[in-house]
């Protein structure tokens, strides 16, 4: 079954299970969620709730997708095609990529800072600070809610670290659905979030306004939830596999790596934002702000090269090698027997330059470099209807066309 099938399936599986109801065979009701606002409240208007949105939820940018040849062979000087990427949070297209490079950023700060932390300090929580219900009501309040949970977290022990808002929960009613559908083995575990974005139904729909703040931080010993003396706001600290901190860490063991990396994966997730704000969402405090923690520049050139790799690892990248010939960091050309590689598509006017390179390439393999050159810089413009490709045989299309006036 294609990924396409399977979450049509999953949706209209989850359609149903919201329709019918709570099973009687279903797991029992959990507790409600620590520092979690009544789902009841989700009647009262809260302005922050419409002006915020999630990963994947707003609209592409208009070039997101548009084919242009945005590279070029160093050796047979072959133009090569690409659909742009915005990797905006904001786009559907590309915000998995966005969440993907964030979360390497955050995993390789965070192992920065526990190698650089001493003893016991570099020990790693994952908790959620969760304001007074009701007490969110506009953006103002949403983005200055920032300092309250960095001094919360500061003040129960947390010396450094990174705080990422959360705008929504899950209805109660949405989780039982997903619940029974993964006990009866009909869907995978693959997180409730997800069932909430493959449903027919729109996300807001299956969510309430909720606001909280995830705090990964590192701290040597964590104060525990007490309420009363908080203002009325919630620290709840999750627990890892049974434990109330994050294995410890390892530089040379990627294993060590994984948790962080999967924490700061999901929380990017459903991180909430502006659609067309530049409030900066993913803030660093303490110990690990910006202008006191340099991250990897602050450690010898090897232990930044161990995390660089070890994150790489966990996140199923690849790291090239420095040097000269196939590990130069740079993509192999996809033509046959070639053995070059591929540069920007803005460099060819050095290589168009070099007579030699010209002469070893041929007059026809000139022109066409030269005419993706243009184009790319916006010298030439395809024709009505061809400006804008949207597949690779598009692209080809539009090239000819060009090609032929040139």
């Amino acid at each position: 079954m294609t990924t396409e099938n399977w979450g049509g399936l999953r949706a209209d599986l989850g359609q149903r299970a919201l329709d019918a109801g709570p099973s009687e065979s279903s797991a029992p009701d959990r507790p409600a969620e620590a520092g979690a606002w009544p789902d009841e409240m989700d009647e009262i208007r809260f302005y922050a709730d419409s002006a915020l949105t999630i990963p994947g939820e707003g609209e592409p940018p208009s070039e997101c997708g548009v084919w242009r040849y945005r590279k070029f062979c160093d050796n047979c000087g072959e133009p090569i095609p690409a659909p742009h990427a915005c990797q905006q949070r904001k786009c559907p297209n590309c915000w998995l990529t966005w969440r993907g490079n964030r979360a390497v950023a955050i995993t390789e700060r965070l192992a920065a800072g526990r190698r650089e932390a001493e003893g016991a300090d570099a020990r790693m929580v994952h908790a959620v600070v969760s304001p007074p219900p009701g007490s969110f009501k506009t953006l103002h309040d949403y983005w200055n809610g920032f300092s309250d949970a960095y001094d919360l977290a500061q003040e129960k022990g947390i010396h450094g670290g990174v705080v990422v808002p959360h705008g929504w929960r899950v209805k109660p009613e949405v989780k039982k659905a997903y619940r029974e559908l993964t006990d009866a083995n009909v869907i995978t575990e693959s997180g409730v979030w997800r069932f909430v974005r493959d449903h027919k139904k729109d996300w807001r729909t299956l969510t309430y306004w909720s606001p909280h703040f995830h705090v990964l931080g590192l701290g040597a010993e964590i104060g525990p939830n007490k309420p009363a003396e908080q203002d009325g706001w919630v620290w709840n600290r999750i627990s890892h596999r049974g434990d109330s901190s994050l294995p410890e860490f390892t530089l040379t063991d990627a294993d060590t790596y994984e948790p962080m990396f999967a924490v700061a994966m999901y929380v990017l997730g459903h991180i909430g934002f502006e659609v067309d704000g530049s409030q900066q969402a993913v803030r660093w405090f303490g110990s690990l702000a910006y202008n006191k923690f340099g991250g990897l520049d602050e450690l010898a050139d090897w232990e930044e090269s161990t995390i660089e790799r070890n994150v790489a690892k966990v996140a199923d990248r690849d790291i090239e090698e420095d040097g000269d010939g196939a590990g130069n960091g740079l993509e192999d050309c996809p033509e046959d027997d070639c053995g070059g590689s591929l540069r920007p598509i803005w460099r060819a006017g050095r290589y168009l330059s070099d007579p030699d390179w010209c002469d070893m390439v041929g007059r026809e393999q000139q022109r066409r470099l030269g005419l993706a050159l243009d184009w790319a810089c916006g010298e030439v413009v395809p024709p009505p209807g061809l400006q804008r490709p949207q597949s690779r045989s598009d692209l080809e299309e539009s090239f000819e066309v060009m090609y032929d006036r040139w």
